[in-house]
């Protein structure tokens, strides 16, 4: 099935363009940016897929069973989490297109008020809020991830060693010191800078995410309505003559008990 990019869809662009003409630039921006932030997020879930698909395969060619589905279930571990935070964005995308088709639809009946209806179901911050979240999420399992195998490597290679000086032991050789694993060999080694790859891939991730937040939260400052100097004044008249008021009407009260 072919990948839809969201910023070539006509109803995108019409939507967008409806955004602008109809005095709602902060939220034509503001949509602007969720359609390429989901276009762009998208294409780097499937870099690290990929990528994880290939440690996958690299896996598979150990001979050793304990030690393969071992190293296999660490990776699968961090699959799931990118797949989750994936389908995250995917929910997204799908949402963004029904209300969008919906709304260019509603348009011709309903005028500025479909617009305004769509952006506000759209609820673009705290979706992409949820997405940050899964981000975090599967960044934090690649990173222990990695720590797992390195302990896991570290074990295998003592128990190894160990192994050789037995050998050594039954043939009447001495045994040799159990040197530090050479982190940049083995199979071990090459999954750990896959799956770190993948790791640097989702914080920069994680970041453009918090850039199109805080970007979202300044629009939303400027979309606040702001009160006209006339309906200050207004409101300090009211509340200075409040006391006043209150005064009188305690007046009076003592006066009509006097009678």
């Amino acid at each position: 099935m072919e990948k839809q990019i969201l910023s070539q869809q006509e109803n995108i662009k019409k939507f967008s363009q409806l955004l602008g003409e109809n005095g709602m630039s902060d939220q034509k921006k503001e949509f602007d940016y969720l359609i390429q932030y989901i276009d762009q997020m998208e294409n780097q879930f499937d870099t690290v897929l990929e990528e994880l698909r290939s440690v996958k395969q690299e896996l598979n060619t150990i001979q050793d069973k304990t030690f393969r589905a071992t190293a296999n279930k660490a990776v699968d571990k961090v699959t799931a989490k990118v797949n989750d935070a994936k389908n995250s964005l995917i929910k997204l995308k799908q949402h963004v297109l029904k209300t969008v088709d919906k709304a260019v639809n509603d348009f011709k009946r309903q005028g500025k008020s479909a617009l305004t209806a769509a952006v506000k179901k759209l609820n673009v911050k705290g979706m992409i809020e949820t997405i940050k979240k899964g981000l975090d999420s599967a960044t934090k399992s690649m990173d222990q991830n990695i720590d797992y195998l390195s302990k896991l490597g570290n074990e295998i290679h003592e128990a190894n060693s160990h192994l050789k000086n037995v050998g050594r032991m039954f043939i009447g050789k001495d045994t040799k010191e159990i040197t530090p694993r050479n982190t940049n060999k083995g199979l071990i080694s090459k999954t750990q800078e896959n799956i770190f790859f993948c790791m640097s891939v989702f914080t920069k991730m994680s970041v453009k995410t918090d850039a199109v937040l805080n970007t979202l939260s300044e629009l939303e400052k400027k979309e606040e309505p702001k009160k006209s100097v006339k309906s200050e004044l207004k409101d300090i008249k009211k509340t200075n003559s409040e006391p006043a008021n209150a005064k009188l009407k305690s007046k009076n009260e003592i006066h009509l008990g006097q009678r």
